[in-house]
């Protein structure tokens, strides 16, 4: 059996590392590596022996995107050329709570797409209950298809994404109840 008799530590912590997502740079969790050095000593045979003992930070899923790729392939498939310049906008824009904030002028003008091409994406997306429209001109990427996060924001996303209005009808009589205050 083997037992413990001393143990040097040595910790090298490296800075944060930023990496480019889609032209924004976010911060990557600072890594640290710990170095023991080890003596054992065999309780059998009395024989002692030097180890190098090395362990490292686990990464955690922060700060990265979780794409489902199952389901976000079913909606690919029905995509090309300006349509799907609109879709890839949309996945560039959304924010941390999976929003897009944006008007159609702004999506024609970045994508140098058309009304009706952009209208009709839209109008896909919200029908396969891609996208939601939470108000006007603000809507949210379901958490189903892509997150940025861990379990825990999916889950707190999901049940959001869940309570947002579905139709437009709904969508209508929701900026109608806040527009009466």
């Amino acid at each position: 059996m083997l037992q413990a008799v001393q143990s040097n530590v040595k910790t090298e912590a490296k800075n944060p590392v930023k990496t480019p997502v889609s032209n924004r740079m976010k911060n990557v969790k600072e890594k640290h590596q710990t170095v023991k050095y080890e003596e054992w000593a065999n309780t059998e045979t009395g024989e002692i022996r030097s180890f190098a003992v090395s362990s490292r930070e686990v990464y955690q899923d922060t700060n990265f995107y979780k794409i489902f790729l199952g389901d976000l392939a079913k909606v690919l498939k029905d995509f090309g050329g300006r349509k799907f310049a609109v879709l890839i906008h949309i996945l560039e824009k959304i924010d941390s709570q999976n929003r897009l904030i944006s008007t159609y002028e702004t999506i024609m003008q970045e994508t140098k797409s058309g009304k009706s091409t952009v209208s009709a994406v839209i109008n896909y997306l919200k029908e396969i209950d891609f996208l939601r429209e939470e108000f006007r001109g603000v809507y949210m990427v379901s958490p189903q298809y892509l997150v940025q996060g861990g379990h825990k924001k999916r889950m707190g996303l999901m049940v959001k994404y869940q309570n947002m209005p579905y139709s437009e009808k709904e969508a209508a009589e929701k900026d109608r109840q806040l527009n009466m205050f």
